[in-house]
């Protein structure tokens, strides 16, 4: 009993750190809403696994509630215009991509490339909340999306099985855009940021068309 004990703080202890430094890591650069309901699921866990008196009903709650976060995600994701597919079977996308939102890896990453590279000035101030900004319209665009960021970090990217990021458009293409994007292609706000140059230039070559009096 009292090497279970042990056990299980150590345990609340493996999730509770980390899940503390995430919650700093989010209040600097907020997380979507998923991010924030498995950061508290998470810190339920933890919660559960340390406070003995109310270890049941602490760990059934932060079980119950990435289910439901899972299932959400599972069951919205790519339901838009703009999807994920892996090639080449033009196959549905693997799950983990599916289950966690690209925001809350991107962002983080963001703060840590920003430290790395000294950024100063405008860029430093303005680099999280812009890309948090257009997280937020993306995601009031297209909804829950998958992206193909974490298994690409994961090293599951290979001419087997790749994904790539389909986004359809509501209009004819008047225009196309040639997105050299090296690593960038592996983030689906930067693919969407390059469709809507696309629809903004295909918009204005519309306007330019003469119109018959």
């Amino acid at each position: 009993m009292h090497l279970g004990r042990i056990a299980s703080a150590a345990s609340g202890g493996l999730i509770g750190l980390p899940a503390i430094a995430f919650f700093i890591a989010g209040v600097r650069a907020p997380y979507s809403p998923s991010g924030w309901l498995q950061l508290a699921a998470l810190s339920l866990l933890a919660l559960g696994l340390l406070w003995k008196r109310k270890s049941k009903p602490l760990l059934l709650g932060a079980l119950a509630l990435l289910l439901a976060v899972a299932a959400f995600r599972l069951a919205a994701a790519d339901r838009g215009e703009m999807k994920m597919l892996t090639l080449p079977a033009a196959q549905s996308p693997r799950w983990l991509g599916r289950l966690l939102d690209e925001q809350d890896g991107s962002l983080i990453g963001a703060q840590l490339l920003r430290e790395a590279w000294q950024l100063r000035g405008f860029d430093r101030d303005r680099l999280l909340p812009a890309m948090r900004d257009a997280y937020i319209d993306m995601r009031r665009e297209h909804g829950a999306t998958s992206t193909p960021a974490f298994d690409t970090l994961l090293g599951r990217q290979s001419p087997a099985a790749f994904d790539a990021i389909v986004i359809e458009s509501q209009h004819p293409a008047r225009a196309g855009v040639i997105f050299l994007h090296g690593y960038a292609g592996n983030y689906a706000l930067e693919c969407w940021l390059m469709s809507e140059a696309r629809e903004a230039i295909s918009r204005w070559l519309e306007a330019q068309e003469p119109r018959p009096h």
